[in-house]
């Protein structure tokens, strides 16, 4: 179904969004953009020195992305292995019926519980997001 979004994937761009907003990123987006029409202005470009700084920030992206997203691996990941030993325990028990909600409530609650701390992180990303932009504007210059 083309234009699908899970309700929780739509839940937690609501929440970025939210965050973006809260801490006046949509201000520093603006003023960002200001700053890099006086450090790169409109005339051709000489050499695209920008790249390792642009790759670099690719890097901090993902070592990001991981550390975001690993609490809820971490308890996740121990409540698979919980189950895989209650399932080895408990032959008779169907792991398909009580596993999987046991899964998702699991995840919704950790999401429920790490969700004050993601806003911090993500201020100090948006700032160093924008830094990093000035910092290729200015190395492609």
């Amino acid at each position: 179904m083309p234009g699908f979004i899970p309700v929780l994937g739509q839940y937690l761009g609501v929440i970025v969004s939210l965050a973006f907003l809260a801490v006046d990123g949509h201000l520093l987006v603006l003023s960002a953009l200001v700053q890099s029409f006086e450090v790169l202005p409109l005339a051709p470009l000489s050499a695209p020195s920008g790249l390792r700084v642009l790759l670099e920030w690719g890097g901090n992206i993902f070592s990001y992305a991981l550390a975001l997203s690993l609490p809820l691996l971490a308890a996740l990941l121990i409540s698979n292995l919980a189950l895989g030993v209650l399932t080895r325990a408990a032959p008779q028990l169907n792991i398909f019926a009580v596993g999987f909600p046991l899964t998702i409530l699991i995840g919704i609650l950790g999401l429920a519980l790490v969700m004050p701390y993601f806003a911090p992180s993500l201020e100090r990303m948006f700032m160093q997001g924008l830094t990093a932009m000035l910092q290729v504007a200015a190395a492609l210059r």
